[in-house]
């Protein structure tokens, strides 16, 4: 095969070519980008060859009509006119920088895309551009992160070799043959270990109301501070936040201290057995941050379909331009007989005969975007009924979600009790009372259990169902929310972000009525009952009272406490001289202001969420001593007494109800996808490697 260098103004045919090695690689999974690599020693008389500029563009021809581009990283002189150059394919450029990362709630692939390869060029195949994307991507080189959105889409980037990322599902068809006539001698085949499962973990990332202080000191105009975890709701005092991201927070001057709040991440186990073996040999991806409810599945489908092949053929070969990502029928050196193989890498030695070691999976067949299907669809169900499975369904996500539990009640306010005393003497005072403590806010209710099934299914299969009402069971076919758990923070839907199945609020604790001549305890915009305060005087100067007055009751959720009122003194008896020869004094009070009723909790709306807890009621207002001092004659004689009293702390509210569950169904349809014209972002055609047009 003819072949050839061109770089700057310089050309290299095969005879200034002195030795090569061309190296292209695609892994089969998109679980890691390779980026591909040449390096050539050639013989060059112009020593100005070494004003290289890198990443400046080196064509390499293995065919006359379609060059392969590579970027220029270095240039070292070996020899008196031999120059030896390495060059690596475009995505070599996005081993370079930071890609901020973020979360994502259901941006398109391409967006995501041309975030992560900025000015890169690229084309993305149009049944892939608008899949949907859930999850995280922490700050990393733009070719781990777009590995990551390859992986979650079941992507690969195929050879790009002319410049443009090319973003595209692996073809399930035959591109060439490798056959016997081609293969070299020196052919062998690996065998790996039988994989038994695969486990892929599913992610989901919550807003959360915990803070975390993210940095505190000095910071100059422009810092960027980053996280190692995502974070929301950031705040700053000593400077300002000029922009930010899930990751990270761009500052201004001072000095001061940044806070954000967590992202809650729940992780879901999806399993496939892959095939049998005498010992479990299970393989797990754990740290795929854009595997989500809605792509799992697929996921751990392409998973098993690629560790089920465990043959390898390694082989020398003529090449003649195949690329990694190719099914190729080939030959099978020991069974001796043709196979199918995908192939995997590509490694070329350069002369006049292009030698390449190739490294192809036997049997691998990638499945298609069409026939891994994603969760895209959503449907809610309320009350009861059957449910029919859509035309092209093979499987759902099926979560069922309870009714919720009714909140508690709210404990009522404390009273206030004095009982009735008699005195003999010339002066007395009354007992007296604090105010009582507000009655206690009620639980509130359980949000309905939660119930995730993945189950498969066949078009036009009914399904009966039934939404349990408040603080019942949910059933869908065999299924029943009873066998599900309660989530202490709900059950937060991946693509909506809404929260189901959540626990009801706690009811608000009622105040504490006033001590004597207090006012009572407010609670939120509810204002506690104000005291009553005076100097008592009957307007005799032998009989005088006096008093610190009664407190007024506490407040609650929903109402003001009562106020407080006076006491009354009466005298009746004998006076001589203005001196008491003989009688009676009392005293009635007229009390502390009673405690507000508690008024009742909220009733839940959101299906599946526990109802509030009833509020608690206000705590009787207290009341204080009276001193009553009489002027008396020595020989004189009054009976004095108190009568008693109760002050009424604030009933309790009643709990709200709990709201009836739902079922949600995540699907996907199986579609055939509309042929086109394969086109970039730029709605520029794409060619393939003989000019030709692609359509998809």
């Amino acid at each position: 095969m003819s072949h050839k260098i061109a770089y700057e103004r310089w050309t290299f045919p095969p005879d200034k070519i002195e030795a090569g090695d061309l190296h292209l690689a695609s892994s089969l999974l998109s679980s890691s980008l390779e980026v591909n690599s040449l390096l050539v020693r050639v013989v060059c008389g112009d020593p100005a060859i070494l004003d290289f500029q890198r990443n400046a563009k080196l064509l390499y021809y293995a065919q006359p009509d379609r060059p392969m581009i590579f970027r220029v990283q270095s240039i070292e002189r070996v020899g008196a006119e031999l120059y030896e150059i390495s060059a690596t394919s475009t995505l070599g450029l996005l081993t370079e920088g930071q890609h901020m990362g973020g979360i994502y709630t259901g941006q398109t692939a391409e967006a995501a895309i041309a975030s992560i390869c900025g000015t890169i060029p690229f084309a993305i195949k149009h049944d892939l551009e608008d899949i949907k994307l859930y999850g995280w991507l922490p700050i990393a080189a733009p070719r781990d992160n777009l590995a990551q959105v390859l992986f979650a889409i079941g992507a690969a980037l195929k050879t790009d070799l002319d410049g443009v990322l090319r973003i595209e599902s692996l073809w399930d068809g035959i591109s060439g043959t490798a056959d016997r006539d081609r293969m070299y001698q020196e052919a062998a085949v690996d065998y790996a270990a039988r994989i038994t499962r695969v486990i892929v973990i599913e992610h989901q990332y919550v807003p959360w109301t915990e803070e975390e202080q993210l940095f505190e000191g000095t910071a100059q105009a422009g810092d960027i501070i980053t996280f190692s975890e995502p974070m929301h709701s950031l705040s700053a005092s000593g400077f300002s936040i000029q922009a930010s991201g899930a990751n990270w927070a761009r500052v201004s001057a001072g000095s001061g201290v940044l806070k954000g709040r967590k992202y809650l991440h729940n992780t879901r186990q999806v399993v496939r057995d892959v095939q049998s073996a005498q010992e479990p040999n299970i393989k797990t991806v754990e740290d795929a941050t854009l595997v989500s409810l809605v792509n799992s599945q697929a996921v751990a489908q392409r998973l098993a379909d690629y560790y089920k092949c465990r043959e390898t053929v390694d082989a020398p070969v003529v090449y003649r331009g195949e690329q990694p990502g190719d099914r190729l029928a080939t030959y099978h050196p020991f069974d001796k007989t043709g196979v199918d193989a995908c192939l995997e890498s590509v490694d070329i030695t350069l002369s006049n005969t292009l030698k390449a070691q190739e490294r192809s999976l036997v049997g691998f067949v990638p499945r298609q975007i069409e026939q891994l299907v994603t969760y895209d669809q959503r449907e809610l169900l309320t009350g009861s009924g059957t449910w029919t499975v859509p035309e092209g369904v093979s499987s759902i996500r099926a979560v069922l979600i309870g009714g919720g539990q009714s909140g508690a009640a709210g404990a009522a306010g404390g009273n206030v009790i004095l009982t009735s005393k008699s005195y003999t003497s010339g002066s007395f005072s009354t007992p007296s009372a604090n105010g009582a403590p507000g009655g206690k806010g009620g639980a509130g209710g359980a949000g309905g259990k939660v119930l995730e099934a993945t189950i498969s299914v066949t078009a036009g299969q009914k399904i009966a169902f039934s939404v349990g009402p408040a603080a019942q069971n949910t059933t869908f076919g065999t299924l029943s929310s009873a066998n599900g758990g309660t989530m202490p923070i709900g059950w937060t839907d991946p693509i909506t972000g809404d929260v189901f199945a959540k626990p009801g609020e706690k009811g608000m604790d009622g105040g504490k009525g006033g001590n004597g001549g207090a006012r009572g305890e407010s609670v939120g915009s509810h204002r506690g009952g104000v005291p009553y305060t005076e100097l008592l005087n009957t307007g005799k100067e032998y009989v005088t009272a006096s008093w610190a007055g009664s407190g007024g009751g506490g407040a609650s959720a929903t109402a003001d406490g009562q106020y407080g009122m006076t006491y009354q003194v009466h005298f009746s008896g004998y006076v001589g001289s203005n001196t008491i020869t003989s009688g009676n004094v009392s005293v009635s009070p007229r009390s502390g202001g009673d405690g507000a009723a508690g008024g009742k909790g909220d009733d839940a709306t959101v299906p599946g969420c526990g109802g509030n807890g009833g509020h608690g009621g206000g705590g009787a207002g207290g009341v204080s001593t009276v001193s009553v001092s009489l002027k008396m004659q020595t020989s004189g004689k009054v009976t004095g007494s108190y009568s008693g009293t109760w002050m009424d702390g604030g009933a309790g509210g009643s709990g709200g109800s709990g709201a009836p569950g739902c079922i949600i169904l995540y699907y996907g349809v199986v579609r055939k996808v509309p042929a086109g014209q394969l086109v970039d972002r730029n709605n520029r055609m794409v060619l393939d490697r003989l000019g030709r047009r692609i359509i998809v």
